[in-house]
Parts: structure tokens; C-alpha cells; sequence
């Protein structure tokens, strides 16, 4: 559940960015995000980087001489998602084991196969932020590919990561557990 909250930001910003609020987007964004990093009982990636990366999108359209067009901030704020978790690797520190360790006995917390499961579905979310920003870049790129194939590519990014998120840990406890154990 707290994964969603984490998501939250990003949701408010879509919705509002849709009715063609993109200022009003970021301010929400920048403040529902700072509301769950106070309300987090640690310092996440997700919750972190939500704020500087609103902040900054939201400091940079109040500052621009001329509002950004939507789908600039749109594809500046899933690269910046993408950046966020892939530096979250990078360091060693998967933006997923904290969420992970929610559910999990503390007594597995620091066991490889936990780390490395955390690392892949890090690594798939880190995938599917990237296509959707490539989602972003078509239309911008070529605009005759705007419409529904880029909100069609990144609704099928979103789900295959949720997804591979549900699957693989049950996946990998399933592989681990001798025949015959339930």
C-alpha cells in the first residue's frame, strides 16, 4: 500500500496535467510527495527524489518565460522517474526494499535472494519508467504518433511492472521451497 502512496505524486500530476494544469500539476505533486516523505518513518527514493523532482519541474515553469507544453514536463517528469530509481540502484539501495521490507519477516531483510529479487523488480520499474518517457518523446519527436499508442505503450509498461512485482517474489519463493512443501 505504501508503494501506491509513493505513486500518488505522480497520479495527481497525470490528472491534472491531462485538464491542461501542468503548473497546478507539479505545485500538488511537489506537495503530496513532500506529505509522504514527512509521513514515511524513513527516508525512501521514491518519496525523496518525488520532491526534487517536482520542486525543480515546478520552480523551472514558474521561472520560464513561457509555460512548458505539457507533454515536455510529462516526459520530464517519467525520465526523472526512471533517473530516480535507476540511481536508487546504482547505490545499492533498490527504491523497492523499503516497501519489500514492509511485508517481509526482519529476519530476511539482508539475505541475497531478497537483495537480488528487490534489484530485478527495481530493475523492471526502472524499464517500464524509461518506455513510458520514450512513450513521451514519440509524439514530440514525430507528431503523427500522437494519440492513443503512446497511453496505450505506457499503460502496458505500468501493468507489466505491477505485474512482474506481484509475480516474481511469489515466483521465487515457489522455486526455493522444496517439492512437496507448501
Amino acid at each position: 500500500m505504501s508503494l501506491l502512496i509513493g505513486f500518488l505524486p505522480f497520479l495527481a500530476f497525470a490528472v491534472l496535467a491531462s485538464y491542461g494544469q501542468v503548473l497546478a500539476g507539479l505545485l500538488a505533486a511537489t506537495a503530496i510527495a513532500t506529505g509522504a516523505m514527512l509521513r514515511s518513518r524513513s527516508l525512501r527514493w521514491l518519496e525523496a527524489g518525488s520532491v526534487g523532482l517536482f520542486a525543480a519541474l515546478a520552480l523551472c515553469a514558474l521561472l520560464a518565460p513561457v509555460p512548458p507544453p505539457a507533454s515536455v514536463v510529462r516526459l520530464a517528469v517519467n525520465g526523472g522517474l526512471a533517473a530516480i530509481v535507476l540511481l536508487s540502484l546504482a547505490v545499492g539501495r533498490p527504491f523497492t526494499l523499503p516497501y519489500a521490507r514492509e511485508q517481509a519477516p526482519r529476519e530476511i531483510w539482508t539475505h541475497p535472494v531478497f537483495l537480488a529479487v528487490n534489484r530485478r523488480i527495481t530493475l523492471v520499474w526502472a524499464l517500464a519508467f524509461a518506455v513510458m518517457a520514450l512513450a513521451d518523446a514519440l509524439p514530440i519527436a514525430a507528431p503523427s504518433l500522437a494519440g492513443l499508442f503512446p497511453l496505450v505503450l505506457q499503460a502496458m509498461a505500468l501493468a507489466a511492472a505491477l505485474s512482474f512485482t506481484v509475480w516474481y517474489p511469489k515466483h521465487v519463493r515457489r522455486r526455493a521451497t522444496p517439492a512437496g512443501r507448501a
